[in-house]
């Protein structure tokens, strides 16, 4: 019982030992995440009736690590783990190692083999009994996570082939990064998919950071017109991060110190941002502003998470994800906000073109369809179909006779009662100051004339006596171009009206 309890007390604590820089042969009590190229030592007491289990806490993102336990200077264990190492993990997601069924006094050896770590992990040894389910949730955390984002993606993915915003798809670049990142950081493609590549524990960073400034500038609407230090502070921001990514590929081992500090420009910047738009009340600007801290904060405890509640089994790159997410969940309700913004403008802008284009399609004076809109249909007409030119008989001697605005009240009462006559058998249009012209395929030539007289007659008594209208009629007919269609119609109108001054002659 007091065996157990010791070891209780040795689990949440860690393992107390010495770094050694393979470089330089100095001994410290700490190491350096970048050239992460160190040989842990420190004693260990293990019990065979409770097994230990080896846990690396901080950070999962380091290449390989030999792990040897020594007795007398004589190697009795010896294994590996990490993303390069090619056995596979002891436990889901994990660098951890179970480590033998033997009792007695030990040294702990551990030599790590690494470019970078985003954070040196911390030895702790735990019992299996202990251990056991601890990590479970944090396995499905990952996995959750890692699913909202992915599913994120491919919404923003989809969203950005429409063109709708360009925000969406720099954002949806930025979550694609982030994903081979975390996906790499956390041991999901190596348990998955059975790759060692630790260059995805850093490269997709460097060019995702980039996306992001582009990202911030498109959705808070950051130009050189509007806000143009914003706008400069933006182009040095890009302009570090994109010197950054040559360097980071020439010497790798500092890639990931690069990384942090353009992580940390664009978070600053993000603020920046988010505080400008919210003091001139931009709503989207607030709603950013918000999602914004959530990263910070996150990021923040993810740093912290280096010298406490190693309890938790949370790594580095866990936190971070779940910041990740939790933030792109925020940043969701933003992209929906905006698009429904865009659409509305769309519809609005919509709107205001059918408007002009209805405008354009009208007669100011008559409301009904004008010249305009008898060019756009005319070409379509097929044969068979009735063409009546009509013609007010003179309207410029009324005009004379009683002045403009009194002809344009004669016209209006005219084209009134004409289009109430042929709406549902008819398409009117007027094409200059006293023509008209009706388009049918239900009317013949005598109906047609028929509901034209009825019209006069409802002029006449519309207080216009002297209202009068000549007609010409053409029915369209094979081989018959639509200028001769209208030549015939127009003929026939002219034949109309001498006729009628002939007679009122005679």
């Amino acid at each position: 019982m007091a065996m157990l309890m010791a070891l209780s007390v040795q689990a949440n604590e860690p393992v107390q030992g010495q770094w050694l820089q393979h470089s330089t042969g100095n001994v410290s009590t700490s190491a350096k995440a970048y050239g992460f190229n160190y040989q842990f030592s420190g004693p260990v007491s293990l019990f065979a009736e409770n097994p230990s289990v080896l846990v690396f806490s901080g950070s999962s993102a380091w290449e390989y690590a030999t792990v040897r336990l020594l007795k007398d200077e004589l190697i009795v264990f010896e294994t590996s783990t990490g993303i390069m190492s090619d056995l596979d993990s002891d436990y889901f997601l994990r660098n951890d190692l179970k480590l033998p069924a033997i009792s007695g006094d030990y040294l702990l050896v551990v030599d790590f083999e690494s470019r970078f770590t985003i954070t040196v992990p911390t030895l702790y040894l735990w019992s299996q009994s202990d251990y056991a389910g601890r990590t479970t949730p944090i396995a499905i955390l990952t996995l959750l996570a890692l699913g909202v984002l992915i599913a994120l993606a491919i919404q923003y993915a989809v969203f950005s082939l429409g063109r709708i915003e360009r925000s969406i798809a720099y954002y949806s670049a930025f979550v694609f990064l982030n994903i081979v990142f975390f996906a790499n950081s956390n041991l999901v493609i190596k348990s998955f998919l059975g790759w060692n590549n630790f260059e995805l524990s850093y490269a997709p960073i460097l060019f995702s950071n980039v996306f992001y400034i582009l990202f911030v500038n498109r959705l808070l609407r950051i130009t050189p017109a509007s806000d143009p230090k914003l706008w400069r502070l933006s182009r040095v921001i890009l302009g570090v991060m994109i010197i950054s990514i040559p360097i980071a590929f020439w010497n790798d081992t500092i890639a990931n110190e690069l990384n942090r500090v353009n992580v940390n420009l664009f978070l600053i910047y993000g603020l920046f941002c988010g505080i400008h738009r919210t003091r001139h009340r931009d709503r989207v600007g607030a709603w950013y502003l918000l999602a914004n801290l959530t990263f910070v904060v996150f990021g923040i405890w993810s740093t912290l998470s280096t010298i406490g509640a190693p309890e938790l089994f949370l790594q580095v790159e866990q936190i971070g994800l779940v910041g990740m997410t939790l933030e792109s969940l925020l940043l969701a309700m933003i992209m929906a906000y905006k698009l429904h913004l865009v659409e509305r403008q769309r519809i609005s802008y919509l709107q205001q073109s059918e408007h002009a284009l209805s405008l354009a399609r009208s007669d100011s004076l008559t409301g009904i369809a004008n010249r305009f809109a008898f060019d756009e249909v005319l070409p379509s007409q097929v044969e068979g179909t009735l063409l009546a030119m009509l013609d007010l008989d003179d309207l410029k001697k009324y005009n004379d006779v009683h002045g403009h605005q009194r002809g344009d009240h004669y016209i209006k009462s005219f084209a009134n009662h004409l289009s109430k006559a042929t709406r549902d058998s008819a398409s009117l249009y007027r094409i200059g100051g006293d023509e008209f012209i009706i388009l049918s395929t239900q009317l013949d030539e005598q109906s047609l004339k028929e509901i034209v007289q009825k019209v006069i007659t409802q002029t006449r008594k519309s207080g216009f006596d002297a209202a009068d209208a000549s007609v010409g009629v053409a029915l369209r007919e094979t081989d018959q171009t639509v200028g001769q269609w209208i030549m015939l119609a127009d003929q026939r109108m002219y034949h109309d009206k001498y006729s009628k001054r002939d007679q009122r002659s005679a």
